[in-house]
């Protein structure tokens, strides 16, 4: 049996389930009692990933629960899922469509579900002290800019240093 990828869309008011390979759909209430059901439910799916759109905190509750369940989740960014569905020739935008191309996304892209505590958007604050940093660092390589090194390019100075600046004159 393939394995089984669920997109959940995430809205203010409900969301919307999706499972893949097996079509089955469903939507949920965004409550905290919704939500224990629907990771009990999603517990009974053992998914080899849930995808989730980052949709500005909407997710957040949702994720938090998950993780917390030990269910794998990935939070994407709504352009890749965009592009997906585009390149899917979906171009079509319901709430429905939405969870359905977050399934097959997560079933052909396989996106890497992140530990809660790796997961930015799963808390409801963003974690602060040397722990987070040292976990930021490693997330965008810039342990070594901290001590020092650096492979960003350096600021070349005023503004007439730039090539459109000279050519301009200003």
């Amino acid at each position: 049996m393939d394995q089984i990828s669920v997109g959940i869309d995430v809205s203010k008011a409900m969301f919307v389930v999706a499972v893949s390979p097996t079509g089955e759909r469903w939507t949920s209430d965004t409550d905290p009692t919704a939500i224990d059901a629907l990771v009990t439910r999603l517990q009974r799916l053992t998914p080899a990933v849930m995808v989730v759109e980052a949709t500005g905190g909407y997710e957040r509750a949702l994720v938090a629960a998950c993780a917390a369940a030990g269910l794998p989740v990935a939070i994407v960014n709504p352009r890749q899922v965009r592009a997906f569905a585009q390149a899917l020739g979906l171009t079509a935008k319901t709430d429905d469509i939405d969870a359905d191309v977050l399934a097959a996304f997560g079933a052909r892209v396989q996106p890497t579900p992140r530990p809660l505590a790796r997961c930015r958007h799963a808390g409801l604050g963003r974690a602060r002290g040397p722990a987070a940093a040292a976990d930021r660092d490693d997330r965008h390589g810039t342990a070594a800019a901290a001590a020092g090194a650096t492979d960003r390019p350096h600021h070349a100075g005023p503004a007439q240093s730039h090539p459109v600046a000279r050519a301009t004159g200003e």
